[in-house]
């Protein structure tokens, strides 16, 4: 079937656009199945798309190519041709598209051209809304937590909570001192040299220091309290304390002591002095370099225990304070009063009321960079949809319902697996039936307000409805 001519007195083909604020979210896959689809259905269709996908996904389906557009396998009676979009001379190639087809359809954004618009107002809009949100919430669906742990786990879970963000904002409004710091410092860099000397018996004490005395750049690294290059992580500890001799502590100190004193000033000589002990004693309780000293550790506790006291004799009642010094407690010896109760935490998927759904559907909608045209038949399209995601069949038909005074005509799902792989072309020129049914669906709607309606010419949009289009099982 050759391209069809055009004659004055024959409407130019309508435009289906493919929306999406930006790529990953499919637009591609979806502008490419709903050409198809039309195609099987019999109508001459010619697909405008993002630069390298003919090349590329499509390269083994294009039997034949006419100037600048490459004839697709059929997928049915109609004909289908592709071509690769060229932004800056857009709306002369739609133009040249809806001379030789029955319907455009169009992806306007796609990966490597995020926020391009179309030059000319589209008939479909075809918008892909995220299944989650910007603010991160599910679309369709809440996840409800229920603990059924004994009250006085639940209280320990939540002090624990509570006392990680309190002991962080503490210790912004009471920093450390200029000292206190420096025996830090001297903690981590010490655990850096010992661990390197203990894995290596025969070198020189100290090479590690040395190799960093060499370059200026990475001495000011290793100075740096903070530098994430010398960082002191978990994983780094000192040997046992027997196989780390006094003569180690005291040959570290010597070693760093000249540029000590001359970037700390006194305070180097009053942290050289106190930190051998301090080291020795922290090495025996087994604190790590970045733990806290049991006795600010335990100062930080008592302020905490006093900031929740009102909340906590409000939310736990009689438990509150005999279970919450039994926390305390427990803390200070490093013990996990929760551990062995996950078990009894039960997390459900609790479906959003479709009012809710629709209101934050059409608010993506009003905040895309990819809108359409207010004359646009609007046609919500929901991608990659999980199977445990969907919602049920009454709450879409709901959500399609609260849609259409925001004036989306439709609602049409498709399930995750339907998106871009190695073989695209197969998987959607002649995709499997569940693959199929959608995008025909969707191509019902496009066909009907743009092809077979009687009223092509003027105010076609004046009647939304609440049509809602979904697929019942996953492809295999």
């Amino acid at each position: 079937m050759a391209p069809r001519q055009s004659r004055p007195d024959v409407r130019r083909a309508p435009i289906v656009a493919v929306t999406v604020d930006g790529g990953g979210d499919g637009g591609t896959t979806v502008a490419l199945g709903i050409a198809a689809a039309l195609a099987r259905q019999g109508h001459s269709t010619a697909v405008v798309l993002e630069p390298g996908v003919i090349d590329g996904q499509l390269g083994e389906h294009v039997p034949e190519t006419t100037g600048d557009w490459a004839v697709l396998d059929s997928p049915g009676a109609g004909r289908l041709e592709a071509a690769t979009r060229h932004d800056t001379k857009l709306r002369q190639q739609l133009r040249a598209a809806q001379e030789r087809a029955d319907v455009v359809v169009v992806d306007p954004t796609g990966t490597s051209a995020r926020g391009v618009r179309l030059p000319v107002d589209a008939d479909v809009s075809l918008v892909i809304a995220p299944e989650k949100s910007v603010w991160g919430a599910w679309l369709w669906s809440d996840y409800e937590r229920l603990d059924h742990r004994p009250a006085e786990v639940r209280m320990a879970a939540w002090l624990s909570e509570g006392f990680e963000s309190f002991a962080r904002h503490y210790r912004q409004v009471h920093p450390p001192t200029r000292t206190e710091e420096l025996l830090q410092f001297l903690d981590e860099r010490f655990t850096l040299i010992a661990a390197d000397r203990s894995s290596e018996a025969s070198a020189e004490f100290g090479s590690l220091y040395s190799d960093v005395q060499d370059e200026a750049e990475v001495l000011e690294e290793w100075w740096d309290p903070n530098s994430s290059y010398f960082e002191c992580d978990p994983s780094d500890t000192l040997p046992p304390e027997r196989e780390v001799p006094d003569s180690w502590r005291t040959e570290f100190l010597q070693q760093l002591a000249p540029e000590g004193r001359q970037r700390c000033g006194p305070a180097w000589e009053i942290a050289a002095a106190a930190w051998p002990a301090r080291s020795r004693a922290r090495h025996q309780l087994r604190l790590h370099p970045t733990a806290l000293d049991p006795e600010k550790a335990g100062q930080i506790r008592r302020a905490f225990l006093q900031h929740v006291a009102a909340e906590a004799t409000e939310k736990w009642g009689e438990l509150w304070p005999g279970h919450g010094q039994t926390w305390a407690d427990a803390e200070a010896r490093g013990e996990d009063l929760t551990a062995g109760w996950e078990g009894n935490i039960e997390t459900r998927i609790v479906p959003r009321t479709p009012d809710a759904v629709a209101a934050h559907l059409a608010s993506v909608l009003a905040k895309s960079s990819a809108s359409s045209s207010p004359a646009a038949t609007t046609v919500l399209v929901r991608n990659k949809v999980r199977r445990e995601d969907r919602g049920s069949a009454e709450q879409l038909e709901e959500v399609s319902s609260h849609l259409a005074p925001a004036g989306i005509t439709a609602l049409c799902e498709i399930p995750s697996n339907m998106t871009i792989r190695q073989n695209v072309g197969r998987a959607l020129l002649t995709p499997k039936p569940a693959l199929a049914a959608p995008f025909d669906r969707m191509a019902g709607l496009v066909a009907a307000d743009c092809l077979n309606s009687s009223a092509q010419v003027g105010n076609r949009h004046g009647r939304p409805s609440t049509d809602t289009a979904r697929t019942d099982q996953e492809a295999p």
